[in-house]
Formats: C-alpha cells, structure tokens, sequence
C-alpha cells in the first residue's frame, strides 16, 4: 500500500454542541440503494421526534433525492439553498460563462471519535482514539457520467502518524437501469456489507465493521479483498415477481500479501473475476438475497510461496432492512491452491447482525466467527487464528447527523486468553 505520510497533533472536537450541517444535504451522493434505505429510514425516525425542527427534516429528504435521483438538490423545493438563473453574458465573456457552467464539485465529511478500554487475563489497556476521517466527494459531470472519491485520513496503528489514502475513486457512465460501468478503484462487489456500508461509521448500526470485512490497513484486516482496481458492469432488471442485480467485474487481483492493493501495477497479467447477483422480492419488503463467486491468481511471494496461489471465493448473503427491524447475515467460504506445496486450504467466516430502533435508540447484537486454513502461507501475515466475537451494544441518535454509540465485545481467540473491549464512540457528519 503506497501512503503519503503526515505527522500531525489530534484535535479532539466537542460534537455534542456541533450544529446540524447545512452543506449536507446539497451534496449528491451516488450511494446503493442499500445505503440510500438507511437515510430514508433516519429521515422517518426524525420525523417522529417531538424536538426534531423542520429544517432537519427537510434536510435530510434533500440529501435522499441527491443519492436516489443523481439531481441537483438546488432544483429541489425542499433544498436549503437555491442556485440563482444563470443569465448568459456575450461572447466577449464566453469564458467566463463556460467557467460558470463546470461540473460542481461536491464533499460530505463522516469522521468518529471516543474511547476503548480492551481487558485480557493478564493485561488492560485503555484510551481514547480518533476515527478515519472520510471526504466523500462527487460530481455529476453529465446527466449519465458521475465522478466519486472517498479520501482517508486514518491514525497507522501502532504509532502516532496518520496515513491518507484514496480509498475509492471511480468514473461512472449510466446507460439505463440495467447497464452501468464503473472504472477505477472500488469496494469490490463481493456482498451485502462492501456495497451498503462505507467509510463513515455514522452510516452503520456497530462502531466496528464484521470481522470478515476489516478494511486492508486495519488490524486483522485481510481476509476478503475489500478493494480492487478494475472495471465493474452492474445493473438492475424489475421483473414481474422482483428485481434482479448483477455484477460483473474484471480487477487486478490481489497481490502478495492481503494488505496489498494492487492499484498502480498487477503483479501478473491474470485478472480476477468477480460474479455476483441479488434479488429483491417484490412481496416483501426489505428482503434481499445474494451470491458471489470471485476467482483470481495471487502472485508469488518468496520464500514462502514460490509459485502462484489459485483463489477462489464463494459467498452469499440474506438481509432484511425495513422501518426499524435491521437483520443481516453474510458468509463466506475461501479456496487457497497453493502451487509451491501443492496443498489445499479453506478459510471460512461468517456473521450474523440484528438491530432493533426505538424511538431514538437502537440496541444491537452481532455474532462473528472466522476459521483460517491451518497452515495456509498466504495468511501467514496476519493474526490467523481462529476467533468468534459476541457484540451488543446501544446506538443513541443525539442529533440528526451525530451519533453515540456504547458497545461491549467479547472476543474468544484459540489458545488465547478471551478479550473484553468496551467502546463509546461518538460519529457524525459534517
């Protein structure tokens, strides 16, 4: 992973007293229609609080229309900011005017702050963490093409440096519902969680993401490829009983080790392929089913492995999102053919979420369990040992665009002590 490296001091800021974010909801937000079902749920939760004020409201409808329509808030009644008519000056000042008409260049900021308290048998640390700080950025050049970046700002663990690094930057050109192609640096479409959920952890009901789904430069983070550089097909088809979506993606593969994303050089001309459809029932609300299949050829990485590793990935995952019910539940299943050895090794790993909301609180569980091949050499880098981990927490609806979050998590690690970790974390979006 290529980082720029910024030595800077933290700078803890009292969100509590932060106002509700104006420049939000003109922001044009190219999320899934995962996500998008996520803000229309907030915005109905909103609605029902005797002290949420209209403008909050009216808000976050605008910032729905942004990510469901791609149109621009400003057209939108709803929308706290109006654009004046642009009246075309002469030809002398064409410059100016093809200066005025430019794509706008949109940024939404999602960052998290809080406390971590983590006990073992023999040990306790404790202290206080700030979040990634994510710049969601878009702009709608065309009706049809749409440019999205998301810029990371996140503390390296295990030292006092934060790292920035393009998590996502992509070029978009919608044909029709049923045809869109996506180029650049993605959240690989392997399931339910990489497309719904990204950066901001405001965006998700836990403070943590599921184990199987770990970001690269997190700890223990790895086991699914999480992001790819490639080009990516993607649609959807309403049909009579419900709607079908598919993904069909080309990407360089993962590289050496499971950190590695290979997003300047493939280190071998095989690309991987990733295959996967979805299907929404229409007699049913909120429920959706998927599959994935991904292959690919991981490069060589001497001494350990001195030919290449054939992978292949098979998941699926059955979710049911409406009002304020939320149940989730994803597996995966990972073949390593290891050519230097000539052995076989599966890795598995699964998760199951449920949340129900209530008035502004949401209390929460999540069961994850992650099962590494013994002895696979391409998991040799991270902390491959076989774990479950129980979550439960409380998520608190402060204000509309900030959340408090209370979590306790006990991690069950093979020939290791059990951990005990408490977290309050604080999210928000500005």
């Amino acid at each position: 992973m290529k980082v720029s490296w910024i030595k800077t001091p933290f700078l803890l800021v009292a969100v509590g007293f932060l106002p509700v974010p104006t420049q939000v909801c003109a922001t044009e937000i190219s999320w899934p229609d995962q996500t998008i079902g996520t803000l229309k749920k907030n915005k109905m939760d909103l609605a029902e609080r005797p002290d949420a004020a209209n403008g909050e409201t009216s808000d976050l409808s605008a910032m729905i229309d942004a990510a469901g329509a791609g149109s621009d808030p400003s057209e939108n009644p709803s929308s706290s900011q109006k654009e004046m008519p642009i009246e075309h000056p002469s030809e002398e000042h064409s410059g100016l005017t093809r200066l005025v008409d430019t794509p706008k260049l949109r940024i939404t900021g999602f960052s998290d702050l809080g406390f971590t308290s983590t006990l073992t048998d023999s040990q306790r640390q404790s202290t206080f963490f700030l979040g990634d700080v994510d710049l969601f950025i878009t702009s709608e050049i065309t009706d049809q093409l749409s440019f999205l970046s998301e810029a990371v700002f996140y503390a390296v663990p295990g030292s006092d440096f934060q790292a920035v690094q393009l998590e996502r930057v992509i070029l978009k050109y919608s044909f029709s519902d049923i045809f869109n192609v996506e180029i650049g640096r993605m959240h690989t479409p392997l399931g339910y969680w990489n497309e719904a959920f990204h950066h901001g952890v405001w965006l998700q009901t836990t403070v943590a993401r599921p184990e199987i789904y770990l970001f690269e430069y997190e700890p223990g983070g790895g086991f699914l490829p999480v992001h790819s550089v490639g080009i990516d097909l993607s649609g959807t088809e309403n049909l009579m009983a419900f709607a079908l979506g598919y993904h069909l993606a080309v990407l360089n593969g993962r590289g050496e080790d499971p950190y590695d994303v290979q997003q300047y050089t493939d280190a071998i001309n095989a690309k991987a392929i990733d295959v996967s459809l979805s299907l929404k029932p229409h007699f049913t609300e909120g429920l959706q089913a998927g599959a994935t299949t991904y292959l690919d050829m991981i490069p060589p990485d001497p001494p350990a492995r001195t030919k290449k590793t054939a992978e292949r990935i098979v998941g699926g995952y059955l979710v049911y999102v409406r009002d304020r019910a939320e149940f989730l539940g994803e597996v995966f299943d990972i073949h390593h053919a290891d050519r230097s050895s000539g052995r076989d090794f599966a890795s598995q790993g699964f998760y199951l979420q449920a949340s129900y909301k209530i008035t502004q609180f949401t209390p929460y569980y999540r069961f994850d369990r992650v099962s590494f091949g013994v002895g696979d050499p391409f998991f040799a880098s991270l902390p491959a040992v076989d774990n479950s981990r129980h979550t439960m927490g409380m998520k608190w609806d402060v204000l509309s665009w900030s959340a408090l979050k209370l979590e306790y998590a006990l991690a069950t690690l093979k020939a290791s002590p059990n951990q005990h970790t408490i977290t309050a974390d604080v999210s928000f979006v500005f």
